[in-house]
């Protein structure tokens, strides 16, 4: 719908008007409007944010409509196309550079191959534009199909650097579930978490995370923790949400002393695969490292930082996805670090680093979900 807004008086004037209801993809969302030469036009998502997403256009030559259909819509779309490494394309916005060239940026995701599990969450693509002469725009690759590599525009380059293995704890690359909290704490040299609930719990975490950004990837962190009931622990963790989780973790059994478990949580069911829980060695200090290998994710420990042994059987890393469960968003696998104290004493877990290192065959850029 459309509405006159009053800048001088800071409020929206007379009552809403629909001017585009959608085409028969239907869902229709998330609308931007643009004007060119004499026309305005209308981009939308249609289609659900699923395999199905799309990119329509409509025009018109008043702002207030009535709207026409693009005749080739929709113009961008993944739809039908399961061999595409870029699915779910859809959501776009247009992009004019000081070269004048256009590009649509969109929303996507790379499922985990023959699964249908998008483990990376949603991600951003761009694909290069041309107008027609009939003032259409349509992709310039001559179809709706969305590439993996675009010609780039006539513009200087501009590399951003590459991320170091060892990203420091206060970079805007990590999240907190549900925002900042007190039982983070960002130390120059360590990063410090506070022990609170449990990674099922809705409420407060001592988490700090990175999203996973490849398919491949291995993980690894030095922990220091001296836990003194069950009730305590800390570890390394592949999350998606508080009923998706794999957590490899350090606590203390009441006959063994300091042992290592693993808490998998499907959907909301916990299970323990480890069964009885293993001996750790009886300092405070452990090296945990997880490896994702496309659906397979193996947990390892170390009391060196060389030696790693691995612990529990190989797990189910596409349950961390977008498609998968009853509970579920649009942000892909974190790599997480986190903290529990059952007892409410809130002891503390000290991490020095949490490295990240990919290997050298991964086919595809590893990028940011959106």
């Amino acid at each position: 719908s459309v509405q006159e807004w009053d800048a001088e008086q800071g409020r929206l004037l007379g009552e809403p008007k629909i001017i585009f209801e959608g085409s028969r993809l239907g869902y229709t969302e998330g609308p931007h409007l643009y004007k060119r030469k004499k026309w305005y036009y209308l981009i939308t998502a249609e289609g659900g944010t699923g395999y199905d997403h799309a990119v329509t256009i409509a025009r018109s030559r008043d702002v207030a409509g009535p709207y026409e259909l693009h005749p080739r819509n929709p113009i961008l779309t993944s739809k039908g196309l399961p061999e595409s490494h870029l699915q779910k394309a859809g959501h776009g916005s247009l992009v004019n550079t000081t070269s004048e060239e256009w590009y649509l940026a969109h929303l996507c995701s790379r499922p985990l191959p023959g699964s249908g599990r998008c483990n990376l969450g949603r991600e951003t693509a761009i694909q290069r534009i041309e107008w027609q002469e009939d003032d259409w725009p349509d992709l310039s690759h001559g179809n709706s199909h969305p590439l993996q590599i675009v010609e780039s525009p006539d513009l200087p380059e501009h590399r951003w650097p590459s991320l170091p293995k060892r990203v420091p704890f206060e970079s805007v690359h990590y999240a907190i579930p549900r925002g900042p909290t007190s039982k983070v704490v960002r130390h120059p040299d360590c990063l410090e978490l506070k022990g609170a609930g449990s990674l099922e719990s809705c409420f407060e975490q001592a988490m700090l995370a990175r999203r996973l950004d490849c398919h491949e990837l291995t993980a690894t962190t030095c922990l220091h923790f001296e836990p003194k009931s069950f009730q305590q622990q800390a570890g390394l963790a592949a999350y998606y949400n508080n009923h998706l989780f794999h957590y490899l973790y350090l606590s203390r059994d009441e006959d063994l002393g300091p042992c290592l478990q693993i808490h998998s949580c499907d959907d909301g069911a916990s299970t323990f695969p480890l069964g009885p829980n293993v001996a750790a060695t009886p300092h405070s200090k452990l090296f945990l490292r997880l490896v994702i290998a496309g659906k397979d994710l193996q947990f390892y420990w170390s009391v060196d930082g060389v030696d790693f042994q691995t612990i529990g059987p190989v797990l189910d890393a596409s349950i961390l996805s977008d498609d998968y469960g009853k509970y579920w968003g649009f942000t892909g696998t974190f790599i997480a670090l986190a903290c529990q104290d059952l007892t409410g004493a809130g002891l503390s877990a000290k991490f020095e680093f949490l490295e990240f290192t990919e290997p050298d065959n991964e086919t595809l850029p590893c990028n940011s979900a959106t």
